[in-house]
Parts: C-alpha cells; sequence; structure tokens
C-alpha cells in the first residue's frame, strides 16, 4: 500500500516517533533552477517518563570531518628539510635524511636519524649515518626492522641499494644493487610480508614498474608496465588489505588526481580519473581510523596544497573543513601514531623548507550530533546548488540565467579576466590561477603563478598577463603557455589595484598614490613614462580612445563619496586632466567605458550612468538602485553585467541609457566581487560573504574564493 504524505505523517504520530525536519525542492523549467523554502515542520510525539529518565545509550563514533590540525612544534630540532621520510618505530617517531636549505638548492642532503616520543621533544640518534646523504628515498617498517631504500644522494646520483636496522643507530646493507633501477620519488610498501617498490625516476625514465622482495635482497618484478602512467612523486598505502596508489606526476606534466587498487601488486584497477581533489603529487596518503586520508602536496605547476581529504573507497571523497594553520607544501610526511594522524616538514609554495610537526587530533561525536551536523548542509560546494535562485527576473522572458558551475579556489578571489578558452583569476594571497572553460561545466585549473604580494587584478594582452599585485607591485606574466606562467618582470611598488592595458601601455591604480602609466613594449623590462599623485583613493582605470578614465573610492572627506577623473592621453608621455566628476553619493568601485556613455559601479548608490559625449562636461543621465551594492560593471550589447555583492549577479537593460532598467538576477552564497562576460557566458569572481578582511593573514582568508559560471540565453 502506499500512503500519502498525510496519511505518513500520521503515521508517524502514532509509532510515537519525534521528529523534526525542514525541505526544499526544485522546479525545473528549461534546464533553470528554482529553489523553494517551505517552513520547518516539527512532529512532536509524546515520549514516557521511563524514557526521560532512562535514555538509552549514544554510540560514541570517529568522525573525520571533525578533525583538527594542531601544532606540536613550528622549530623542531631535526631542522628544515623535504624529500626525508617519516616511520613509527618502537612506538617512537622517526625521521631519516631528506635536503635542507631551500629550493632549488638541492645539495644539502642529509644522512641523519632522529626520533620522538611526543612528536615534539626530540633526538638525533646519529647525524651521519652509513647509508649517506640522500633524499627523495623511502623507508618501512618491516619484520622489527627500519628499512631504507634507494633515493637520489649529493651530485644527482640515483641510488637503489637497500639498508636495514633494528635500533635506527648500527645499520646493515642488504644490497648495494637492488634488482630495480637506481631512482628517486618512487613508493615502497610493505603488502603480504613483502616489500614492495613501484615508480619513481630512475637512471633510465619515468617508471611504473612493480617490484617485490621478501627479505630485502632478493628482487622480483611483478609488472614492467602497470595499468597507472609512468610517474613520480607518487603515494602509496595499504589499505582494506590492497595496495592504493594515488596521484603523481611525469616531469612537466600536470599532476595526477586519479586513484588504483590491486590486489596482487600485477594487476591494476583504475577506481578514479578524476578525484574531486586538485591533481598532485608529492602529497600524503594514510590509512587512517577506517579512512584513507590524502594530505597537502603539490599542483604540478609550482602551487603547494594544504588541504586534507579522507575516503572508505577510494572514490568518494570528502574534505576535511576545519581550518589548516600551515601552509601549502609537497614532499611532507605522515604517519598514524598515539591515535593521530601526524604530518611533518617539506617545502612551501615559496620554495622554503620547513620543520613544522602537525597532528590532527581526534574528535568523538555521537550518532545524533553527526546527522544533525551533515543536515545542516555544511559543504560549500552544495550550497551552490541550493542557491537562492527564486528571484524576480530570473526568467522573464528576456532572460535566462543558469549557474553551470561553481569552483572554490585557494584565496580570496578579487578579479576574473577571459581570453579564448582561459579564465585568469587574481586570487588574493593565491596569487595568479589560470582555468581551462573550455567546458564551462567543468573549468580545469591548468596553471598557477604565485605572487609576491596579494593578487588585486589581471589583464590579458597578446600572450601576456599585467597584474596587480597590491604590496606585491606590478608584474608582468608570460602566459602563451598557460600551464606554466613565468614571471618577465617585477615593478616593486606598494598598493597596485585596477589595471588596464592597451597597445603597448599599461595604466594602474595605486590606490592612494595615483595613477602610473608604463610603456611595456619589453615585457621583460617596463619603463615607467608617467605618474600622478591623485586626491585621495584611485580604484580602477580604463581606456576608451585618448582618454584615461579614473574610478575615484573616496573622494574628499565624507565616506562613501566617490568619483571618476578623465586625462587625455593623446601625449602618452603628458597627460592632461580634463574634469573630475563628483557624484553625490557612492563609492566608485570599477569603471566601464563604452561608445559616449561610462558607467560607474557606485557601491550602494547602484550603477550610475554619464553621457561623457562632452568630455568636459559630464551628465549623470540616470541612477538605477539594486539589490545589494555594485562592486563591478561589464556592458555587452543592451545589457550591463553587474557584480552586486550579496545581491549575486545582477542584469540590467541599457538599451535605453536615461532609462536602465533592473531585467533579472541571481542570488548566490558568496559575496560577488568582479564580473566579465564572454561568448554567452558570465564569470563572477565572489568571496564568502563572511570571509575576513584583507588584515587577515593569508592561512585566514584561504579557500574563500568563488568562481562562478552562469549560462546567459534568451535575448542578448
Amino acid at each position: 500500500m502506499k500512503l500519502n504524505f498525510f496519511e505518513k505523517i500520521l503515521l508517524f504520530l502514532f509509532m510515537g516517533i519525534s521528529a523534526s525536519f525542514s525541505y526544499f525542492f526544485f522546479v525545473s523549467k528549461n534546464e533553470d533552477l528554482f529553489y523553494v523554502p517551505v517552513q520547518t515542520v516539527s512532529l512532536i510525539s509524546a515520549v514516557s517518563s521511563a524514557e526521560k529518565e532512562n535514555p538509552q545509550p549514544i554510540n560514541n563514533i570517529f568522525d573525520p570531518e571533525q578533525l583538527n590540525w594542531q601544532a606540536a612544534t613550528t622549530e623542531a630540532l631535526w631542522g628544515k628539510r623535504d624529500a626525508h621520510t617519516l616511520n613509527v618505530f618502537k612506538n617512537k617517531l622517526w625521521i631519516f635524511g631528506g635536503v635542507a636549505g631551500a629550493s632549488p638548492d638541492y645539495s644539502q642532503n642529509y644522512s641523519d636519524v632522529w626520533n620522538s616520543e611526543n612528536g615534539k621533544d626530540w633526538v638525533q640518534i646519529t647525524n651521519k649515518a652509513p647509508w649517506g646523504p640522500r633524499r627523495a628515498h623511502d623507508s618501512i617498517v618491516f619484520k622489527d626492522k627500519i628499512w631504507l631504500l634507494g633515493g637520489v644522494t649529493t651530485g644527482e646520483r640515483y641510488l637503489n641499494d637497500v639498508w636495514s636496522s633494528d635500533d635506527g643507530i648500527n645499520w646493515v646493507q642488504v644490497t648495494k644493487n637492488a634488482g630495480w633501477l637506481p631512482r628517486k620519488g618512487f613508493g615502497a610498501v610493505v603488502f603480504d610480508n613483502k616489500i614492495w617498490v613501484m615508480g619513481g625516476v630512475s637512471t633510465n625514465d619515468v617508471e611504473n614498474d612493480v617490484w617485490y622482495s621478501e627479505n630485502g635482497k632478493d628482487w622480483f618484478l611483478a609488472t614492467n608496465h602497470a595499468g597507472w602512467s609512468p610517474r613520480y612523486d607518487l603515494a602509496v598505502e595499504v589499505f582494506q588489505n590492497k595496495i592504493w596508489l594515488v596521484g603523481g606526476v611525469f616531469p612537466g606534466d600536470m599532476a595526477e588526481k586519479d586513484v588504483w587498487v590491486s590486489q596482487n601488486g600485477k594487476n591494476w584497477d583504475n577506481v578514479t580519473q578524476e578525484a574531486v581533489w586538485l591533481g598532485r603529487h608529492g602529497h600524503c596518503l594514510l590509512a587512517f581510523k577506517d579512512y584513507l586520508f590524502i594530505v597537502g602536496g603539490w599542483s604540478g605547476y609550482g602551487k603547494g596544497y594544504n588541504d586534507t581529504w579522507f575516503s572508505k573507497n577510494g572514490q568518494d571523497w570528502q574534505e576535511v573543513k576545519t581550518k589548516t594553520f600551515w601552509s601549502g607544501r609537497e614532499d611532507l610526511t605522515c604517519v598514524d601514531f598515539q591515535d593521530k594522524l601526524w604530518m611533518m616538514g617539506g617545502m612551501k609554495t615559496n620554495g622554503a623548507r620547513t620543520n613544522d610537526v602537525w597532528y590532527l587530533d581526534k574528535i568523538e561525536t555521537n550518532e545524533t550530533e553527526k546527522k544533525e551536523s551533515k543536515d545542516e548542509n555544511n559543504n560549500p560546494a552544495q550550497k551552490e546548488l541550493t542557491a537562492d535562485f527564486n528571484q524576480n527576473g530570473l526568467h522573464n522572458g528576456f532572460f535566462n540565467l543558469r549557474l553551470v558551475s561553481a569552483t572554490n579556489t585557494f584565496g580570496q578571489l578579487e578579479f576574473v579576466f577571459v581570453r579564448d578558452n582561459y579564465a585568469y583569476l587574481a586570487d588574493g594571497f593565491a596569487g595568479i590561477e589560470i582555468f581551462d572553460i573550455v567546458n564551462p561545466e567543468k573549468p580545469k585549473l591548468i596553471g598557477s603563478y604565485n605572487t609576491p604580494g596579494y593578487s588585486e587584478g589581471v589583464f590579458i594582452f597578446g600572450n601576456f598577463a599585467y597584474v596587480s599585485d597590491k604590496d606585491g607591485g606590478f608584474l608582468i606574466l608570460d602566459v602563451f603557455d598557460p600551464k606554466n606562467p613565468k614571471e618577465l618582470s617585477r615593478y616593486k611598488e606598494i598598493s597596485a589595484e585596477g589595471i588596464f592595458v592597451k597597445d603597448q601601455y599599461a595604466f594602474l591604480a595605486y590606490a592612494w598614490w595615483g595613477v602610473k602609466i608604463f610603456d611595456v613594449s619589453s615585457p621583460d623590462s617596463p619603463n615607467l613614462i608617467w605618474e600622478k599623485d591623485l586626491p585621495d583613493e584611485s580604484e580602477a582605470v580604463y581606456v576608451s580612445g585618448d582618454y584615461l578614465f579614473v574610478a575615484k573610492g573616496n573622494y574628499g572627506s565624507k565616506a562613501k563619496e566617490g568619483a571618476f577623473q578623465i586625462f587625455d592621453i593623446s601625449d602618452i608621455k603628458n597627460p592632461k586632466l580634463v574634469t573630475t566628476y563628483k557624484p553625490s553619493i557612492g563609492y566608485s568601485e570599477s569603471i566601464f567605458v563604452r561608445d559616449n556613455y561610462v558607467f560607474l559601479a557606485a557601491d550602494s548608490a547602484g550603477l550610475q550612468i554619464f553621457d561623457v559625449s562632452n568630455i568636459y562636461q559630464p551628465v549623470l543621465i540616470s541612477n538605477i538602485k539594486i539589490p545589494g551594492s555594485v562592486e563591478s560593471v561589464f556592458v555587452s550589447g543592451k545589457y550591463a553585467f553587474l557584480a552586486a555583492g550579496q545581491a549575486g549577479l545582477q542584469v540590467v537593460d541599457i538599451s535605453d541609457p536615461k532609462e536602465p532598467k533592473l531585467v533579472a538576477g541571481l542570488v548566490l552564497p558568496a559575496f560577488a566581487e568582479r564580473v566579465f562576460f564572454s561568448d554567452g557566458y558570465v564569470f563572477l569572481a565572489a568571496k564568502d560573504k563572511k570571509s575576513p578582511s584583507l588584515t587577515a593573514t593569508n592561512l585566514d582568508i584561504k579557500n574563500s574564493g568563488w568562481f562562478y559560471i552562469i549560462k546567459v540565453s534568451g535575448e542578448n
């Protein structure tokens, strides 16, 4: 018998079940998503006094979503290093070898051994173990001994020796030349009472072979070509009585984001080729509390990660959402010790090596708390799909707005610029990130550059990215190969914000220090040809014809009182101020010029449109107030697309500039900062509505950026 909704409620009441729930549903029409909230309903039933006095016990469970990173020490005695190894042996943590200094120096290799009973206090067992200086080796615990294998030593000489020790002090060379080729960056595990070695970079090639040994001396080839592609800096672990392999990289390529599993070391099954986490190498893979954990790693193009993911099956992954205080890095090491997941050392994005020690402390919760937590839908990616699209004008006969993708970025996203099949993001402290947007529903991060400051803006012209980097100054990057952006030049100045490039000139707004013009005909050596201190804050710039337009954030002593200025740049080395227009209200956030009109994003004052057919006497012809605050404007055809802060994306019909009309909108969970329109899509740079201010540290604002792509169809 099939019960209807009200019959089910009556049945629940009859059975004495107490529950409360809220729900929502989507209505699909022409592929549009509408969110319809429904008021929470409570179902209350009688509970006996006996049940109140004698509540049933609640089973405690381990909840990986609630883990927290804590520092054991940020300056361990063993010194800054990466490409070392870490093991648990005789109830202690042990560290072996690695490389000191800072990248790209790889000459200072260690041959030391350290141990600790608590992760904070370390004792040096030996400064010069007989196996000699090395890095990118591996070590395992097997038959009550520590075993150390391969790697690379000073002079870039690859090794395939095997050593063992039963105390960490006295070492025996089991073999000088194992059956496998000398190599670095390989993976080693103990499985089926054997030592297994696989992958890495050898003296011959990048490998995808698998070897095993029962004694460390005699080695046998399981397969010369495993199902996974050749790679190094892969991560391997034994989990659920199988060998698991995750990620890695082929030199010069993007890092892999695949997961493989084998029951015998020879035959491999591909669990997933496209995991939800970003591709990486030099990361940790660890079996901990019935889960597989991935920690940190490297992107393959110079960016370190500081995220943590977990899975029960290697296919479905979730991210640990609690704040991570350690910086992104590669070649870190991890172990399970004293009922905690430990991480230590590695190389950060800026090339500096570390000697910090961190651990994920377990948090016990109960089944009821876990269910309630999950019901709150705290997953940011899921929030994107349940955004409040029920705004008047979403689909009004003229427009159809459809959110096709939402991507959480590494920093606090400030700006987006689109050219051809790529989106270039200025992502605050995370620098510049480049996405392949051939498929807008699945934008793919393919390249990045870690700028020295806070990336505020980016402009693409030719094969170059021009970056305003706040305290980092003005940078020019070669992006001919978007997967591998390279810095060509850097002009160190303070508070570089808005940027515009035309022909061979770059125009920069320098906040409280006015405007500067650079000749960038030689991108590797830009030449400052003009600068001008201007009253108050210069927020954004735009060039049209022979005129430079400057949006002034605050103009004068009153807050929220903006303006814009116009300069004649027909003589580029000697621009002349033509006029200053001071609207009565509104902080001038950004500016867009088309034909004889200036479109000013005026914050809480809305969108202001000026007629500048007489360049000396601009006339305010309309001012439309919209929900939220207008942070930026992009004009295409007869529409102005607005990044509207709390109100997300707003669209205004400007076919009659004197009578602009709000025709569509899309409210999103994040605060919309900058907007770009290209080929039927809106690209929106946004950040979490509760993200910290710029006075916060880089660590405080990581992953608060959101990159939205919205399909626009209908009349345009």
